[in-house]
C-alpha cells in the first residue's frame, strides 16, 4: 500500500493491518519538505516499517518536477532533483522509484507521440536517470499519470519504450485519460480491459500495477484512488496479461466509497487472489 506524511499518525494502526493482509511492501511518497529538506521523519517511517517486516518503494516528489520540459534549465533541474532520490533510495534499499514524466506545456495534449518536444524531454530524462539508476542498483519505473503532458496512451508508450524502461501502469489514470471510459461511468469499467491496452502499448513492459477505482460522485466529479465499487478487477485475466514482467502490485486507495480512510484488511481477498494466480502463472 502506499503512504505518505500525513500517515505517520496512523502508522501504529495501518502497518498491522497491512501485515495481516498480506501485503509485503509500502511505497512511500516523497512530498516536500518530508525526505527531502527534512530527512528525520523519513527515517522514523522507514524504521517503523521495517519493525513490522514489510519492505519500502519510493513514490518520487512530483511537484515542481518536469522531467519533460522542453525547456532545458528546468528539465535538467528536474533530472537533478530525481537523482538525489534515486541516492536516497540506495541508501534506504528501496525496492523501487517511481517518477512521473510530465511539464506543465499545455500544448502537449494537442500533439501525437511524434514530433513532440515534450516527448522528446521526456525521452532524455528517463535516458540520463535509467543509466544513473544502473549505476546504483535501483530499480526506476516512470508512472503514467492521465495529466495533459505525456499522459496519452501514444505519448507515454513512446518515452516508456524508447528509454528502454519497464512502467509502472497506473489502471486509473489510464482510464482518466480516455474520455470515452470517463463517459462510461457509473456503469461498471473493466480493469482488465486497460491493463490489456496499455500493456500491449507499452510492448508488454509493465513491472509495477499501481491499482485503485474511479467513481463518479453524486455531483458529477470524477474521482480516483478510491475502491473498486464502480469497477471490476478481473485479477486472473490481468495476472495472465502480465506474467513474464509484473513483479509489484500496489494498492493505492487513499479512501473508500464511503468516505472513509482506506483500510488494507478491505483489501485482503484481492491479495490472496493475486498470490494464487501469480503462483499458477509461473
Amino acid at each position: 500500500m502506499n503512504l505518505w506524511f500525513k500517515d505517520m499518525g496512523r502508522l501504529r494502526d495501518l502497518l498491522p493491518r497491512a501485515h495481516a493482509a498480506g501485503m509485503e511492501f509500502v511505497e512511500i511518497s516523497l512530498d516536500y519538505p518530508f525526505g527531502i529538506a527534512e530527512l528525520e521523519p523519513l527515517k522514523n517511517m522507514v524504521m517503523r516499517v521495517a519493525e513490522r517486516g514489510l519492505k519500502i518503494a519510493f513514490h518520487a516528489p512530483w511537484q515542481e518536477i518536469h522531467l519533460a520540459s522542453p525547456l532545458e534549465p528546468i528539465r535538467h533541474a528536474s533530472v537533478e532533483v530525481m537523482k538525489r532520490t534515486l541516492e536516497l533510495a540506495q541508501r534506504f534499499e528501496a525496492l523501487y522509484v517511481v517518477v512521473h514524466v510530465t511539464s506543465c506545456q499545455a500544448h502537449c495534449k494537442k500533439l501525437s507521440a511524434s514530433n513532440n518536444p515534450c516527448v522528446e524531454a521526456g525521452v532524455r530524462s528517463l535516458a540520463e536517470l535509467r543509466d544513473y539508476a544502473e549505476k546504483l542498483g535501483v530499480e526506476l519505473y516512470p508512472e503514467n499519470t492521465g495529466g495533459a503532458c505525456c499522459g496519452k496512451i501514444d505519448q507515454f508508450s513512446s518515452v516508456v519504450t524508447r528509454s528502454g524502461l519497464y512502467a509502472c501502469l497506473d489502471v486509473a489514470h489510464a482510464v482518466t485519460s480516455n474520455p470515452e471510459l470517463v463517459k462510461r461511468l457509473p456503469q461498471r469499467i473493466e480493469l482488465a480491459e486497460v491493463v490489456d491496452e496499455w500493456s500491449a502499448a507499452l510492448d508488454n513492459r509493465v513491472a509495477l500495477l499501481h491499482l485503485h477505482g474511479v467513481r463518479r460522485r453524486s455531483n458529477g466529479s470524477i474521482e480516483s484512488h478510491t475502491d473498486f465499487e464502480q469497477c471490476t478487477l478481473d485479477i486472473k485475466r490481468i495476472v495472465r496479461r502480465l506474467r513474464g514482467s509484473l513483479r509489484f502490485v500496489l494498492f493505492e486507495i487513499f479512501r473508500h466509497s464511503s468516505g472513509n480512510p482506506f483500510d488494507p484488511l478491505r483489501v485482503t481477498h484481492l491479495v490472496k487472489e493475486f498470490r494464487s494466480w501469480v503462483a499458477a502463472y509461473t
